[in-house]
């Protein structure tokens, strides 16, 4: 943005979203999972903490970070559900595609309520495809009174869009 601007503006997560707004993050996600398609670099082949296909141990790695012991004991919980959801055989049976893996508030730029450009492509990376989705509605959960919703609203756009054969 800094070497060509790009007009648009961010939306924080901050401010309500409407069913409508999040379907249309949804189906940006949809977009760019056909658009990345087939893709491959070799600059796309790395690996960090926060891959989520590694999210549980990282999470692991940072309890110490949570001062009360209920809220620890809580993060175990959900830390624990992850790990036994997503188990190593579960991940490499998922599809896996480049994704741009940082689709949040401070990345995506619009013009009312359309998208008008995607910016930090810097967490591009080969994983499991439904994690473009999963990182995204995340973000746009964060600061919204009824996450479920948006993780409903978001998917319900994103299958509008993404072509799952």
């Amino acid at each position: 943005r800094i070497l060509t601007y790009l007009p648009g503006k961010v939306v924080s997560n901050d401010e309500p979203k409407t069913d409508a707004f999040l379907q249309v993050v949804g189906a940006f996600c949809g977009r760019m999972t056909r658009a990345l398609a087939g893709f491959s670099d070799e600059g796309s082949s790395w690996d960090w903490g926060w891959n989520m296909e590694r999210v549980a141990e990282t999470c692991r790695g940072h309890l110490t970070h949570v001062a009360s012991p209920e809220r620890q004991e809580l993060a175990r919980h959900f830390i624990a559900s992850y790990g036994s959801a997503l188990t190593p055989e579960v991940l490499a049976a998922l599809p896996h595609s480049v994704i741009h893996s940082d689709i949040n508030d401070t990345n995506l730029l619009f013009a009312g309520d359309e998208i008008v450009g995607v910016i930090d492509f810097g967490d591009s990376m080969h994983t499991c495809t439904v994690f473009e989705l999963g990182v995204a509605a995340g973000y746009y959960a964060l600061g919204q009174a009824d996450p479920m919703r948006v993780f409903a609203e978001t998917l319900r756009g994103y299958l509008s869009e993404a072509s799952l054969n």
